[in-house]
């Protein structure tokens, strides 16, 4: 029976309207069990199961709807967030909205799950969308309450403010310089570059010596992945830092 958590549900026929060129060659499910004999890391299986091959179409019907809503979701959270510029709405009742909006997804999205749609990434599924709108409308909440609210309180709310805006302070650089990080971090650009220097093979670069035959040959693959993840965050947010430091801001 096929449920929209199998993998083969991840897969379309090589027949598409924009072509093989506009859909993923490598998607996740090729490490999953039935693909790999490592799983999670990629040892494909030999006799494995013809929709291990098969490409991987990211923007279907269910995932731009699942997007489309999610658009609207915080363009709602929005909303309640400039009530107190344009109505005068009180902190207070502003933290209710948000908190009334959090559990209202949260429990439509335990539904949703309950009635056979699990969460599922790669599909955006209408429950990956309820339940993470609702951990980032918590998280929103949190700073709300934490940096907006605290700051125009009492001497022990602006001490609060200070606390959280120096541990928040790292996500301040990096949305500072959101597309340069964005374009250089996110989409590996400069991973890529340094990866066009290599001794023979294409595989016989730094990156693939420092996370594979360093950190996985040593940690396994998941330790390994997790720390090369960690460090690569910490690189950027230092980059970051030092962006800010300089006054350097890259804008479209």
């Amino acid at each position: 029976m096929l449920t929209l958590n199998s993998s083969i549900c991840m897969c379309i026929n090589s027949e598409s309207r924009l072509g093989l060129h506009h859909m993923y060659k490598e998607p996740t499910y090729i490490r999953s069990k039935e693909c790999s004999s490592c799983s999670p890391a990629e040892c494909p299986i030999e006799n494995a199961p013809q929709w291990c091959e098969k490409p991987f179409d990211p923007e279907g019907m269910l995932g731009t709807l699942s997007g489309a809503c999610s658009g609207f979701l915080g363009l709602q959270i929005g909303h309640i967030l400039q009530a107190n510029r344009y109505y005068r709405t009180p902190p207070e009742r502003i933290l209710s909205h948000l908190m009334g909006s959090m559990f209202s997804m949260l429990a439509l999205g335990v539904v949703v799950i309950g009635a056979g749609m699990p969460l599922n990434k790669n599909l955006y599924t209408s429950s990956y969308m309820l339940v993470t709108a609702a951990v980032a409308t918590f998280f929103l909440m949190t700073f709300y309450a934490s940096l907006d609210v605290a700051s125009i309180g009492n001497s022990m709310g602006q001490r609060t403010f200070g606390i959280v805006l120096a541990c928040i302070s790292p996500l301040l650089w990096v949305g500072r310089n959101a597309i340069f990080i964005f374009v250089f971090a996110a989409c590996d650009v400069l991973t890529d570059i340094i990866t066009w220097v290599h001794t023979g093979s294409k595989e016989n670069n730094l990156v693939h010596w420092f996370r594979e035959d360093f950190l996985q040959e040593d940690l396994g693959f998941s330790g390994g992945i997790l720390l090369y993840t960690f460090i690569k965050i910490t690189f950027w947010v230092c980059v970051a830092f030092w962006l800010d430091y300089k006054g350097i801001y890259y804008k479209i």
